[in-house]
């Protein structure tokens, strides 16, 4: 379930580029969720300093560094496109305007969005069509 639902947001979020997400999300996320685990030395009550000299984690922060240069590639070709013929969540993101003031969000703050629809989004309902 966790595949479909990759498969579905990434689609429904990037369009044509799903698939090269749905990749580095798989591996990203499987890397991460190895590297964050508590390890023995942590449950042993052992110094961070000392526990930190056998982490993963350093390395499981860097593994999403791709995704984000991905998203933010994708956002500054959304941005780039006089007209754009894009539908997808992230084109609509940035081209969306405050009423009041007519500014649009920064490339920040989109990749911030995205990020947490696409992060929340996936496992969320991937565990509930499991259950399902």
């Amino acid at each position: 379930m966790m595949h479909t639902t990759l498969h579905i947001i990434s689609r429904t979020m990037f369009s044509a580029n799903s698939d090269e997400i749905v990749e580095l999300v798989e591996g990203g996320v499987k890397q991460y969720q190895t590297a964050v685990r508590p390890h023995l030395l942590d449950l042993l009550g052992f110094p961070a300093w000392f526990t930190n000299l056998f982490s993963h984690r350093k390395r499981a922060v860097a593994v999403f560094d791709e995704f984000d240069s991905t998203v933010n590639q994708l956002i500054n070709d959304r941005a780039c496109e006089p007209n754009n013929k894009q539908t997808d969540l992230l084109a609509r993101l940035v081209a969306a305007r405050d009423f009041e003031s007519g500014r649009g969000m920064t490339a920040k703050e989109v990749r911030n969005e995205v990020v947490t629809i696409f992060m929340a989004g996936h496992e969320t309902t991937a565990q509930a069509l499991t259950w399902t």
